[in-house]
């Protein structure tokens, strides 16, 4: 099979979409989103010889934003779907959580290398005696791994953190094999890229990408799903720069669902509702969606099976594609993210 990005022509994008919008994809985001099969698969391979030294009972991935996500999931991955005692934290701050010691694996994750809040944690977790693996394309990540003499796992450059949501996460899912802290997911990515390809979703996200025009995207998960959640709310952030919120079940019963009460604005729910949550959330789920409705709240449920992981990547590339469509209705190119550049900027340099 072809490891080359597999995307519609233009006769077939305006099936997708009508022609006028496509004027906004200045930088080719819709290409790289398609391209996730690959993305999965080649980030697989990245992390083939990547081992740990020595072994370890804790893992922390420290990165923030599009980069930190690739965190949040593994962490939900070990938990609900693998037999171990090992336990995986995140960390999006400037520093190390105090339960870092010795026995500590140490994942510092920052596509572009220069994430400060992620060179600060590592600095400081270095300081503990962990082991140390640094993932990035570069940048000062890249020059401390050198410096210090630790493992780096190099990333392809080029792409905005977030859309390299595959080269983040597969190749530290690989490590984790490689250590046996889980079980292998060979066949399952294997399983997982081709499904993506065969299966496109184009159209639906396009149909999505309506429903929530002009109005406030809310997503609600539950709790076990909750980060690919939160991976749809900042999609909508950055992506489609409108405002979005997530929430999880069955938190979200004991307070937000009361905030529909007087309902100020107009909002459209997505509920991600897969076939692993308790009988109780699924539940919770159906009663919260007909009492946002009977609050003139328009809603949608994406009902999502299958292994854990194929649940995940599927919803994430869905809700991927959903916010760049909803981007293009805006009239807004996808892909800069100027005022987080500028915001960046007015912080000044950080120095470690």
């Amino acid at each position: 099979m072809s490891e080359e990005p597999v995307v519609e022509g233009q006769e077939e994008k305006q099936k997708v979409f009508p022609d006028e919008y496509w004027q906004y994809d200045r930088e080719g985001a819709y290409r790289t989103i398609k391209a996730m099969p690959d993305h999965i698969r080649a980030g697989y391979r990245l992390g083939e010889g990547v081992r740990p030294a020595r072994s370890f009972s804790r893992v922390v991935v420290a990165g923030m934003g599009g980069s930190g996500i690739a965190g949040d999931l593994l962490k939900e991955l070990v938990d609900y779907d693998n037999d171990t005692k090992v336990v995986v934290e995140t960390a999006k701050g400037y520093d190390a959580p105090k339960t870092v010691d010795g026995d500590t694996l140490l994942i510092a994750v920052s596509y572009s290398g220069n994430t400060e809040e992620t060179l600060s944690t590592y600095k400081t977790a270095a300081r503990k005696g962990c082991q140390v693996l640094l993932v990035s394309s570069g940048g000062k990540l890249e020059e401390l791994a050198k410096v210090n003499r630790h493992q780096h796992l190099k990333l392809p450059k080029d792409l905005q953190p977030r859309m390299a949501v595959a080269y983040l996460f597969f190749p530290l899912l690989r490590v984790l094999e490689n250590a046996g802290v889980v079980k292998s997911y060979a066949q399952e990515v294997d399983e997982l890229a081709a499904a993506l390809r065969r299966q496109d979703v184009s159209a639906k996200a396009a149909e999505l990408s309506g429903k929530c025009y002009g109005k406030t995207p809310l997503i609600y998960a539950d709790q076990s799903f909750y980060p690919v959640a939160y991976r749809w709310k900042t999609q909508f952030n950055e992506n489609a720069k409108t405002t979005s919120f997530c929430h999880a079940f069955s938190e979200m019963n004991h307070n937000e669902l009361l905030s529909f009460e007087n309902r100020a604005g107009a909002y459209h729910a997505f509920f991600l509702s897969t076939d692993k949550e308790h009988r109780r959330v699924a539940k919770r789920i159906a009663l919260a969606k007909d009492v946002l409705q009977q609050k003139g709240v328009s809603v949608t449920e994406i009902n999502i099976k299958g292994p854990l992981l194929k649940q995940v990547f599927t919803t994430i590339y869905l809700g991927d594609l959903t916010s760049f469509f909803l981007a293009l209705r805006y009239g807004t190119d996808p892909t800069p993210v100027e005022l987080i550049e500028r915001f960046k900027r007015d912080l000044g340099p950080f120095l470690i």
